[in-house]
């Protein structure tokens, strides 16, 4: 019914796309509260979580007065603005279930890669200030730049980027995983926004002598 749709949708949509408006203007006192108990939870109350999530991260140590910051300012906005841009979809009354399903999971990616972002701001100001929490553990290297590469994808299509990876299977070291993250994001991002339409990519990473090598051209 009209009533219940008001209620399951419009009205949760409406709390996240003030929210994001809000945040994109630099405005991150923001608190969305969920529409049912943690048990209960939908898609919307989950994206609701991610945002609050997003906007204490952002606002801690006034970020934005920070001159790296700044600097990356923009890869905040961009997904921000993909945000904007579903929520404002899923409020189209003519949308399809379908469709609206199909925006209510690239929103909820959308949240997470903003969210990830965000975190990994965070740990670059504080390698800036060596304020560092070094964790070592040992983890497979190869699912993790698998994982990064993964993650650029759909720019790469949109690129129309041959990729060809030449990743040695399995190999495990032991460091700091979320910090390296940080290095394959870097240097694959930098190879998409260089490398022209119709272009190529080779990204390769191996074992030497107990030595890794990686290699992105």
């Amino acid at each position: 019914s009209i009533i219940i749709r008001k209620i399951t949708v419009e009205k949760p949509l409406k709390d996240i796309l003030k929210a994001v408006r809000k945040m994109s203007k630099g405005d991150f006192n923001i608190l969305l509260l969920p529409d049912h108990k943690l048990s209960q939870f939908t898609s919307y109350d989950y994206i609701k979580e991610d945002l609050n999530l997003l906007a204490r991260e952002l606002s801690k140590n006034e970020m934005l007065k920070n001159d790296f910051i700044s600097n990356v300012s923009h890869e905040i906005k961009t997904p921000l603005a993909v945000i904007n841009n579903y929520v404002s979809l899923l409020e189209n009354k003519n949308t399809s279930e379908e469709e609206k399903n199909k925006y209510l999971i690239s929103l909820q990616n959308a949240c997470k890669k903003l969210s990830n972002l965000v975190v990994n701001i965070l740990k670059l100001n504080k390698l800036e200030n060596q304020n560092l929490n070094i964790n070592f553990k040992e983890f497979n290297l190869t699912e993790s730049v698998t994982n990064q590469i993964l993650q650029y994808e759909e720019l790469i299509e949109k690129k129309e980027i041959e990729l060809q990876c030449d990743l040695e299977e399995d190999i495990i070291i032991n460091n700091e995983e979320s910090y390296l993250e940080l290095i394959w994001n870097n240097l694959i991002s930098n190879a998409i926004k260089f490398t022209n339409n119709n272009g190529k990519i080779e990204i390769t990473l191996k074992e030497i002598n107990n030595v890794i090598e990686f290699k992105i051209k």
